[in-house]
């Protein structure tokens, strides 16, 4: 879900066979390789899954890196949802109704899902998860 290469480059890929840090060219490589793998399957009726583009990957990320970056995605993930929904307030909703929130956010980014779900979070905001949950679709 890296949107450039300058993205790419800062994440701190090794080369697989190696694990030594890969290099800025082999990043933009395989970012580019990867990128055009998708522009080929993107009419497909079924669109392949990540597992899929793996044959194509010569650089991945060691454990210790994921898990600092998906906690440090968590961490910020919850500072925009309780500024979306209020500090005190959404430290009281129900735990399966966080872990919604952080789904959508994850999917969509903080300005897609506080504008384009307007009626949503509204019923957030009410605490109506009923309504919230018809208005997402994902019930």
């Amino acid at each position: 879900m890296m949107t450039d290469i300058q993205a790419a480059q800062k994440v701190p890929f090794v080369v697989s066979s190696t694990r030594v840090p890969a290099t800025a060219q082999q990043i933009e490589d395989e970012f580019n390789l990867i990128k055009a793998q998708w522009v080929r399957v993107q009419g497909a009726q079924k669109l392949p899954n990540a597992a899929y583009y793996k044959k194509f990957t010569k650089l991945e990320l060691l454990n210790t890196d994921i898990d600092v970056t998906r906690d440090s995605h968590i961490v910020n993930f919850e500072k925009e949802l309780k500024g979306l929904y209020g500090y005190s307030t959404f430290s009281t909703y129900p735990d399966d109704v966080k872990l919604a929130l952080f789904d959508m956010i994850f999917n969509l980014g903080l300005t897609r899902l506080s504008n384009k779900f307007v009626n949503f979070n509204i019923h957030i905001k009410a605490s109506d998860f009923k309504k919230a949950a018809l208005e997402s679709n994902r019930y």
